[in-house]
């Protein structure tokens, strides 16, 4: 199980929870990698593209956050963001 905060004052939160469930011995360097992502996005501001049910994503309750779109890499429009939010 991995675990972010959210952005608070206008910088990105310090820590990630990673679990002792994702390792590269039950899941590929790819879907590590993707959880990752993933979760340093929420750190950063960044919103689930599954908006409309993020138990797609994150499990839980299907809650709907509104519209986003992220599919666990950052793309180049991301790094627009990442800038943008917090400069070069």
């Amino acid at each position: 199980m991995a675990a972010p905060g959210s952005p608070s004052g206008g910088l990105p939160f310090g820590t990630i929870n990673i679990g002792t469930g994702l390792d590269s011995s039950t899941f590929s360097t790819d879907v590590v990698e993707h959880v990752m992502t993933h979760e340093i996005g929420h750190t950063v501001g960044f919103r689930h593209s599954d908006f409309f049910n993020r138990s797609i994503s994150c499990g839980g309750a299907a809650t709907n956050e509104g519209a986003s779109t992220v599919d666990g890499e950052f793309t180049s429009t991301d790094v627009t963001a990442l800038n943008a939010l917090y400069g070069l």
